[in-house]
């Protein structure tokens, strides 16, 4: 469901619109219930998120780095 890349500079969230495992990974751990919403979220802390390519679909912050 949400893995990172395998440089570990960003995530990706495997989503087809109705998976209920991330519906639920969301409302216990971030307070949501909609994929869009969590997106915004993560825009208003500074995640950007790719749309072309390759990397669509991922998502980064400077300060969000596997094994940090």
């Amino acid at each position: 469901l949400i893995r990172w890349t395998p440089d570990g500079q960003s995530f990706k969230i495997q989503d087809n619109g109705k998976d209920k495992a991330i519906v639920a990974i969301l409302k216990r751990n971030f307070n949501q219930t909609r994929f869009k919403s969590f997106l915004r979220q993560l825009q208003l802390y500074g995640f950007e998120r790719r749309f072309k390519g390759q990397s669509r679909g991922e998502c980064s912050h400077p300060m969000f780095i596997r094994g940090r």
